[in-house]
């Protein structure tokens, strides 16, 4: 279907023939900083409760050792030898107070065996004191240029990352508003969601928002017709069936062992009952039929919360109500 297709079908259904939005988005690196994000999100008005916040300097050293380390593969031929040669980055401290991760050279022969392996350069950094550190572990360096060309590889990845928001971050703010709007994921393995006509004025500020970031979101509007909501209904009742089994297997491991849950664990369980029972309701008005199948996991998942709230199985406070 051409463009012109697809805005001649748009323009054809109007709000008392639309049932709601099909939406789907995806987004490259923007390389863009928190404060960005604030002014742009201002501009189209969607709120501030699922923006991500600063990058932590932690953080960015991780996911310079992340990006650094795909480029591993990339192996380099070692002048008059059959052999080859690889640079990589390795956590060696990962948590804690003080990060360390090293940069190796490995060496293999024309048949991919490892002939050598060796620690070639610390990158350290404090997060006490923010301080970050290269040093070498060689004297004389080998492959002095390749070396030389990947620490300032990691150390300009890890520069930007302690202002740049990562791109997964602001992938969460995008699921997070679609779920303030009760959308609804309709493939199995995302990333195509159905989201109710009642929210579309929360889904132009979020495409708003999502396109002057950078990202591509599209929309499409879904007729009312008998077709759509049998999809929509059988896509949210295996959402339903998903979340609910989920929770049954937490809840039967919890009565399993016996074992006292902290409050805020179990109030995790019971949001996810009470967010489940109203999406049901919503949805069942949406599609114009009693969701009986949703219904009956949800009577299942109700009772183990019952069970589990019986066996007095939860530390006392004040969300075990």
């Amino acid at each position: 279907m051409s463009k012109t297709q697809l805005d001649a079908y748009a323009a054809s259904i109007t709000s008392k023939t639309m049932l709601g939005h099909i939406a789907w988005y995806s987004l490259p690196d923007p390389h863009i900083t928190k404060e960005d994000i604030d002014l742009i999100a201002d501009t189209s008005g969607i709120k501030k409760d699922h923006l991500p916040g600063e990058p932590r300097p932690s953080d960015a050293f991780k996911r310079a050792i992340r990006k650094t380390d795909l480029l591993k593969t990339k192996y380099v031929e070692v002048p008059n030898s059959n052999n080859k040669l690889s640079v990589m980055v390795r956590p060696v401290v990962a948590s804690g107070r003080s990060l360390e991760a090293h940069l190796v050279i490995e060496t293999l022969d024309s048949a991919g065996k490892r002939l050598s392996h060796e620690d070639a350069v610390a990158f350290k950094f404090d997060v006490d004191n923010g301080v970050f550190d290269v040093k070498e572990l060689i004297d004389p360096m080998p492959h002095e240029n390749l070396v030389g060309n990947r620490v300032k590889y990691f150390t300009l990845l890890f520069q930007l990352s302690c202002v740049e928001v990562e791109p997964q971050a602001i992938r969460n703010t995008f699921r997070q508003e679609l779920w303030d709007m009760n959308a609804l994921n309709v493939r199995s393995r995302g990333g195509i969601y159905f989201v109710p006509k009642s929210s579309n004025n929360d889904l132009e500020k979020l495409e708003l928002f999502a396109t002057t970031l950078g990202a591509e979101f599209h929309t499409l509007p879904l007729p009312d017709t008998s077709k759509q909501k049998d999809m929509v209904m059988a896509a949210f009742e295996n959402d339903v069936h998903a979340q609910a089994h989920e929770t049954i297997e937490k809840l039967n491991k919890v009565l399993l062992k016996g074992e006292k849950i902290p409050p805020s664990v179990w109030a995790r369980y019971k949001s996810r009952l009470d967010d489940l029972t109203s999406r049901t309701a919503q949805y069942s008005d949406i599609v114009d039929t009693e969701l009986e199948k949703a219904g009956t996991e949800l009577i299942l998942l109700q009772q183990k919360v019952m069970e589990v709230l019986k066996g007095n199985l939860i530390v006392e406070g004040r969300t075990t109500r």
